[in-house]
């Protein structure tokens, strides 16, 4: 009745997209893909406001704190929510004169940590680290306490999870950026029940952030929330 998709590669969902709308078959974007996804004719996007829009919120807001000189740490290249986060992250800075440069690292945990020791050994003068997802700086918050670089670099990321929360609650990273997953998956499946039942659908996008998680009191609400399964 209905099929919830994430684009992260246009090229390869487009096939599988086009072929199920050519069906009749009602498709909503979630996550990531809502330019691709409209192009690909897809009936609704829920998500975050553009994942580039979001980047420069968060460039524009370390440039206020004085913050210029940035790395991205991704962990899926290609990935082109990820991309836009950074390019975006990039944009943000540059009318204060910063910028980023990326790290291209695998999922791997002990890949991220050697490759950004690497980097961060090579470049003495960066001022923050900022994970393009979760997945990037989790393994990243213990790399940081071992090497008792917290106070020293900044540590940022997109999306939260329950160790990005921990540590923004013991006053370690700057902040995280909430997308509110569960609304982007809860959504989705309300619209197409909604739609396979009712016949009705929203006409707009969806957003459901980014909401800038950068207090002990913010992460802490929403780690009471992940307890009753809404975050």
């Amino acid at each position: 009745d209905g099929i919830a998709v994430s684009i992260a590669d246009a090229d390869a969902m487009r096939d599988g997209v086009t072929k199920a709308l050519a069906a009749g078959i009602p498709v909503v974007v979630l996550d990531s893909g809502e330019a691709p996804g409209y192009e690909m004719g897809a009936n609704l996007y829920v998500g975050t406001v553009s994942e580039y829009d979001s980047g420069v919120k968060a460039g524009q807001r370390l440039a206020k704190e004085g913050t210029l000189k940035v790395v991205c740490i991704n962990h899926e290249v290609g990935n082109v929510s990820l991309d836009e986060r950074c390019q975006g992250l990039n944009d943000g800075l540059a009318p204060s004169g910063g910028g980023t440069e990326v790290v291209a690292v695998t999922p791997d945990p002990a890949d991220i940590q050697r490759r950004t020791e690497a980097y961060l050994s090579a470049h003495p003068d960066v001022q923050a680290v900022f994970a393009m997802g979760a997945g990037a700086a989790n393994p990243l918050i213990p790399y940081f306490r071992d090497h008792e670089l917290f106070g020293k670099i900044g540590l940022y990321t997109f999306d939260i999870s329950p160790e990005v929360l921990d540590s923004v609650i013991a006053g370690e990273m700057g902040f995280g950026m909430d997308a509110q997953q569960y609304l982007m998956g809860y959504l989705p499946a309300l619209y197409l029940v909604q739609n396979a039942v009712n016949g009705i659908m929203p006409i707009n996008s969806t957003y459901t952030g980014p909401l800038f998680v950068d207090t002990p009191a913010k992460a802490e609400a929403i780690l009471t929330l992940a307890k009753q399964g809404i975050r």
